[in-house]
């Protein structure tokens, strides 16, 4: 995160995070970085397949808790991996070594409130 005071971009091309990576700058419409923490994968186009670039880090998908590639400490670079996407998906991991806050559900929130 970005202290108080201190400039920087939320949503950002995962070179910023990644500078040493020369597919980062390479793959640079391919996912955004939200944070230094989570990594989206968007689909601008109508196929039902694409070529998804993750950095060189641990990622696993946000929903499913599927490990989708792990750090390589011999390499600087990302890899490009061939994913089916739907219309409806959202292709959204968080990077290993993270802590992100995650409610359930509601059911604390209307607990609390009565």
């Amino acid at each position: 995160m970005i202290s108080k005071g201190k400039s920087g971009s939320f949503f950002k091309p995962a070179f910023f995070e990644f500078p040493s990576d020369p597919l980062a700058y390479e793959n640079v419409d391919n996912g955004i970085m939200i944070g230094n923490a989570l990594y989206y994968i968007p689909n601008f186009s109508t196929e039902t397949s694409i070529d998804a670039y993750f950095p060189n880090a641990d990622w696993t998908t946000v929903n499913g808790n599927a490990i989708i590639k792990t750090f390589d400490p011999s390499k600087t670079e990302g890899t490009v991996e061939k994913m089916d996407y739907k219309i409806t998906d959202i292709k959204l991991y968080y990077r290993g070594g993270s802590i992100l806050p995650i409610q359930n559900s509601i059911y604390p929130y209307v607990r609390n409130t009565k």
